[in-house]
């Protein structure tokens, strides 16, 4: 038996997950999350700050403990949309082996796809029927089109729920009048081609969020939401302002901002795919960096 470990350092918060693995089993023993949100200077200033990296240093010191704590076998710590945009992301990987021993690898959309796939594939049978996968970050939206177990395409989108909160500072009308025709003007080419899909899939932390609040919108069992139930949820989200909202949907205030744009988005990628359901196996890519290491060290 060994322990290996996966950390994500997204554009909205840090994660990081410890798993026990017997032969390729993988069982989840330790998670963490801490709400760094890299995006917030990256997509404002192009840099990650100093008070930002201080931080973020903090919070992979805090995992480091946990890793020793577990005697951990196999790290691999991934970056996503901010880290790949800041321009001293460089620096920033160097100054992070120095300050926390731990080497942060910059990942690109596709690899970021290619590995929530691999995930969401532990979950959900993938190998008959049409599935579009949705996961939506910080920094950006990863779009994979699934035929019968075969990947069509995959797309990264850098329109991310952070920096869609930063590019929102600058318009005069509301979320909900202006990200709509945005998404499709970014989505639509990538959905075009494709055959009509049947189910989306929906990944990341907003998304986890939606199915546990299902509750305000569904009787019905299964992790799951049809469409008309999430545009549902949508309009109660919205109907709430924000510090309310907290309370009212027990969300974290790191969350509470972005899960409004997040339902926008995913209403209407949901829209334009013409898919009646979308289904939430609360994993994301994490726990596909954990599955991809243990396929490649055969522990």
């Amino acid at each position: 038996m060994h322990y290996i470990a996966a950390i994500d350092i997204g554009s909205n918060a840090i994660r990081l997950a410890i798993a026990r693995v017997q032969g390729t089993q993988l069982q989840i023993s330790y998670r963490s999350r801490e709400p760094v949100r890299l995006g917030s200077n990256v997509f404002s200033d192009g840099v990650i700050h100093a008070e930002i990296y201080d931080d973020l240093c903090y919070a992979l010191q805090n995992f480091q403990n946990q890793l020793d704590n577990h005697k951990v076998h196999s790290l691999r710590a991934v970056a996503t949309s901010a880290m790949r945009e800041a321009s001293n992301s460089q620096q920033v990987v160097q100054d992070l082996i120095r300050d926390t021993g731990i080497h942060v690898e910059i990942i690109s959309g596709e690899e970021e796809a290619r590995l929530v796939a691999l995930a969401i594939e532990q979950k959900l049978d993938l190998s008959r029927g049409h599935y579009l996968l949705i996961d939506i970050g910080g920094g950006s939206i990863e779009l994979v089109a699934i035929k019968d177990g075969q990947i069509l395409k995959k797309q990264s989108f850098v329109i991310g729920m952070v920096r869609v909160l930063e590019l929102a500072k600058t318009k005069k009308e509301d979320l909900k009048e202006w990200l709509p025709s945005f998404v499709k003007t970014e989505v639509q080419s990538f959905l075009s081609d494709l055959p009509s899909m049947e189910y989306a899939v929906g990944t990341g932390g907003s998304m986890d969020r939606f199915i546990k609040l299902k509750g305000f919108v569904s009787n019905h069992h299964g992790e799951y939401l049809t469409d008309k139930e999430m545009q549902s949820l949508q309009e109660k989200l919205l109907a709430v302002p924000y510090k309310e909202r907290i309370l009212k949907f027990c969300l974290k205030p790191d969350r509470a901002d972005v899960i409004i744009p997040a339902a926008i988005v995913t209403n209407e990628i949901l829209q334009l795919a013409k898919c009646s359901q979308i289904y939430f196996p609360q994993v994301g890519l994490k726990d596909g960096v954990l599955y991809d290491l243990v396929s490649k060290d055969n522990i």
